[in-house]
């Protein structure tokens, strides 16, 4: 029980240092983190930013080593498309914005990859 513990925090330090990867990444590339850690009655969104008239949110993986696979379910997307859709109720000022969900990917070695509109609204 112990040892499952200590997995869960250990697992759960290395996703935050994922996010905290990609708002840097993110941010050098000209975006402006609106929230980090969104989270709603619908779930949660890892990172939402801006740049100009787009808004994106992303969901952040952290895996050892990343195949051809998604590695967001079909269940993930649509929790996070509700949450999105929360978020614009509750910010009815971002509405105008082009909308954009993105996933960003970071292995073990720290590689990172930006999937941009990884997915759309079904």
């Amino acid at each position: 029980m112990q040892e499952k513990l200590l997995n869960s925090k250990t697992n759960h330090a290395s996703g935050v240092e994922a996010e905290e990867q990609a708002c840097k990444f993110l941010r050098a590339n000209g975006f402006k983190i609106i929230q980090e850690r969104y989270k709603c009655k619908h779930g949660e969104i890892d990172i939402i930013a801006q740049r100009d008239e787009l808004l994106v949110f992303v969901e952040v993986k952290k895996r050892g080593s990343f195949g051809a696979d998604d590695p967001i379910t079909q269940t993930q997307k649509k929790r996070i498309i509700n949450a999105a859709m929360q978020y614009l109720s509750d910010n009815p000022e971002k509405n105008d914005l082009d909308m954009r969900f993105d996933s960003i990917l970071v292995d073990s070695s720290k590689t990172l990859a930006h999937i941009e509109d990884a997915w759309r609204l079904e």
